[in-house]
């Protein structure tokens, strides 16, 4: 079962793990214009898994995406480009990752960026797949 492992310091975000199934998820808990976790949240995930004793390379992880509002075209686009680039390496850290979208226009979204960026990532819009793929 994912319990919470964040003390609700990370305002966009909640962590939660599940030891016996090795598996983190992060989840957007807001719907602010950009999907990717900034930097400080990332070093808060990085904190967390080091004060839970959880190991990336061992342990699967879930980026939950549902709650992220949709682009703005007036955002800064590298910024967020950015922000994609650096939570696309926190992934690779882990045994597996999945990230989970509310529709299929958001697999779309996330393939696209992902192919700009170079990198497969697996995409669902249904978490019990998603945690199939993880757990399986």
């Amino acid at each position: 079962m994912l319990s919470r492992i964040d003390d609700g310091s990370l305002v966009d975000w909640t962590l939660e793990y599940d030891a016996s199934r090795r598996l983190v998820a992060a989840r957007r808990a807001t719907e602010r214009l950009s999907p990717a976790p900034g930097d400080g949240a990332l070093a808060v995930f990085q904190e967390l898994l080091v004060a839970h004793a959880i190991a990336p390379g061992t342990t699967r992880l879930l980026v939950d995406l549902r709650r992220a509002g949709l682009r703005n075209a007036d955002e800064d686009e590298a910024a967020e480009a950015r922000r994609r680039r650096t939570l696309n390496a926190f992934t690779q850290r882990f045994e597996k990752s999945a990230y989970l979208v509310r529709l299929a226009v958001g697999k779309l979204q996330v393939h696209r960026y992902a192919a700009e960026a170079g990198v497969t990532l697996q995409v669902f819009d249904d978490e019990a797949q998603a945690l199939a793929y993880l757990t399986g």
